[in-house]
């Protein structure tokens, strides 16, 4: 069982499975000597990705959505398609952090 191809990845799942996720960041934490940034709105307010309705330069607005942990069906992609369509240009793009 397991990932055959890639035998790091798979020494991974067992270290994780074993140590659960808080402890693997635990681990990580002491062997790099500092503190791993958090998930979710806290790195977001950190390094400062905007979120919201946004007025550009140019005087139209952008809409920024988050997206919690990159979990993001196709559904939501098509309603988020829907209201570009309805409301903008059409137009989508993702930031550098993943987010819309």
């Amino acid at each position: 069982m397991g990932n055959r191809e890639d035998r790091n990845k798979n020494r991974l799942y067992f270290l994780i499975k074993e140590l659960g996720v808080d402890g693997f960041r635990k681990e990580l934490e002491q062997r790099l000597m500092k503190n791993l940034w958090r998930r979710g709105e806290e790195l977001v307010q950190k390094v400062g990705e905007r979120c919201g309705i946004i007025k550009q330069k140019n005087g139209l607005y952008a809409v920024s959505l988050v997206v919690p942990a990159g979990i993001f069906t196709g559904t939501d992609l098509e309603r988020v398609a829907e209201l570009a369509k309805r409301y903008g240009s059409g137009e989508v793009r993702l930031s550098t952090y993943q987010n819309l």
